[in-house]
């Protein structure tokens, strides 16, 4: 059921409804609510009152619509084991339908996402892959890739925790969790992987065919090194294991702070076409068109270099742009203010957070590398990190109704008609 199917039987299912109320029944952001509902009204299926707080009720359109979906049956799709891996193409349609229904994306970006495999990938410390950390900026996170793959395949087989192994109690909970759930599938942020936990992952996933995804954030460089050196030995010395899991796993790690020189350096590491050792920079990532891997040139270096530079500026406070409305001059514009939601108070969101770390950088290189795959050519130009940009940023924006970072961000870059011919 989309998520539009979704907020509409919960209209249906009440005279009328407010928006808080709505929230309450889904696990998601206030922004997708809010562009699910314009979307609903814009078909002409609900309305909504003048009051304050609005109440949602169904149009008589809606309540057709409504009636014909409680006598409609859903079927979810359950695909055996071997199917998953010999109809890929069945996989990519549920997905991109899935993605389509579920989240907010630009359809460039939504196109890059269904070329390019997904979970069907290798450990691989200098390739890119765009999945995990896109749908984290999505608004769903984990949370939406368990009940993409609910649709996938039989419910049972999914489940999506946070589960950070370290210590005997989570390695307790670890194993109980294997043996109480043989067939599961795991959609997982998971911070440590090494030694007797891993061991204990790497007998589970033997002789299992669906793909798994693990998303992290490794708290020191200690723990990520251990971590690579883990997987490593995976690779080197247990063949069966190994190849099981680096068939099927899409792991991200995010790197560790690094300062602006170490920050530029990075597309020279990841686009090296050699297997290298990245050491405590490291990161096991999604490995996809092996006999396709375009180049990143130097005009893309020093588009991505001053787009770094703008972020260190703003991080640093050495620009300032301020929020325009007329009682908040004083709230630099960084700061967008988030309405309630259930009993939580509003609050003011800084979108600095969302520049701060590598996973801003990563994706930037993976979607200007993902663009230049669709279109299928060699090189990754300076067009396509500023349309990376625009596309990092998409979601943002329509959440928010702000395009300050993508303005600050490309601040001084000469060639204003590259960014208005492809943003």
């Amino acid at each position: 059921m989309s998520l539009e199917d979704f907020v509409l039987r919960i209209i249906g299912d009440h005279e009328k409804i407010t928006k808080e109320d709505i929230l309450e029944f889904c696990e998601t952001s206030q922004g997708v609510i809010n562009m699910t509902l314009y979307r609903l009204r814009k078909k002409g299926l609900i309305k909504s009152s003048m009051t304050k707080p609005a109440f949602y009720f169904l149009s008589e359109k809606g309540k057709k619509y409504y009636e014909d979906m409680l006598n409609r049956t859903f079927e979810f799709m359950s695909l055996s084991e071997k199917e998953i891996l010999e109809k890929k193409e069945i996989i990519k349609e549920e997905f991109k339908r899935e993605i389509r229904s579920q989240i907010i994306l630009d359809n460039d970006l939504l196109e890059i996402f269904t070329v390019l495999p997904f979970c069907r990938g290798r450990c691989g410390r200098n390739r890119l892959g765009i999945t995990a950390q896109f749908i984290g900026d999505c608004g769903r996170g984990k949370d939406m890739l368990h009940e993409i793959y609910k649709d996938i395949m039989d419910s049972k087989k999914v489940d999506c925790r946070d589960f950070f192994v370290d210590g005997k109690a989570n390695l307790k909970e670890l194993k109980t969790i294997v043996e109480s759930y043989p067939d599961i599938l795991f959609v997982d942020e998971i911070g440590v992987l090494f030694n007797s936990p891993r061991r204990a992952y790497q007998k589970y996933l033997d002789n299992k065919d669906f793909p798994i995804v693990f998303m992290g954030n490794p708290e020191t460089e200690k723990i990520d090194i251990e971590m690579c050196s883990s997987f490593e030995e995976i690779i080197e010395h247990t063949s069966k294991s190994g190849k099981s899991i680096s068939d099927r796993v899409n792991l991200w790690i995010y790197f560790p702070p690094l300062t602006l020189e170490e920050k530029k350096e990075l597309p020279k590491i990841i686009f090296n076409k050699k297997d290298t050792n990245l050491g405590i920079i490291s990161s096991y990532v999604q490995y996809a068109f092996r006999n396709y891997d375009p180049t990143w040139t130097t005009e893309a270096q020093e588009y991505f270099n001053l787009i770094l530079e703008n972020a260190e500026k703003l991080l640093n406070g050495e620009r300032k742009t301020y929020y325009p409305g007329k009682k908040k001059k004083e709230t630099p514009e960084r700061y967008i203010l988030r309405g309630k939601r259930g009993n939580l108070s509003e609050k003011w969101i800084n979108l600095h957070s969302h520049i701060e770390g590598a996973r801003f950088m990563i994706s930037i290189m993976s979607i200007a590398r993902g663009l230049a795959m669709r279109d299928l050519r060699n090189e990754i130009l300076g067009r396509d990190v500023l349309k990376a940009i625009e596309l990092k940023f998409d979601f943002l924006k329509k959440l928010y109704g702000s395009d300050y970072l993508i303005r600050d961000l490309t601040f001084g870059i000469e060639n204003k008609k590259i960014l208005e011919v492809h943003v």
